[in-house]
């Protein structure tokens, strides 16, 4: 058995812009800022003044976005490392 809602056009209309906008958003967000620094662990440790560890366990909790390297290692964004350290001030 299938559910319908029934809405109005304005609102459907509403709906459609926003998850519109959110989806260009998510888009955006994801592309690499030009000219942006890729940091290893150890550069974004020294950086953050924080141990490697803690860096590793920031980006398997996802406090901190990072991508594969190669098997064994992480890169991380400069801009994502000044974002985490906005957020994250201690």
């Amino acid at each position: 058995m299938q559910t319908a809602i029934l809405i109005d056009r304005s609102e459907w209309e509403r709906l459609t812009e926003t998850v519109r906008r959110l989806e260009e958003r998510d888009r955006l967000r994801d592309q690499p800022i030009p000219n942006d620094v890729v940091l290893n662990v150890h550069q974004v440790a020294n950086q953050l003044n924080i141990t490697e560890e803690t860096v590793r366990r920031a980006r398997r909790e996802g406090r901190l976005t990072g991508f594969k390297i190669n098997e064994k290692e992480y890169g991380f964004w400069q801009h994502e490392v000044v974002r985490y350290l906005n957020r994250y001030k201690r």
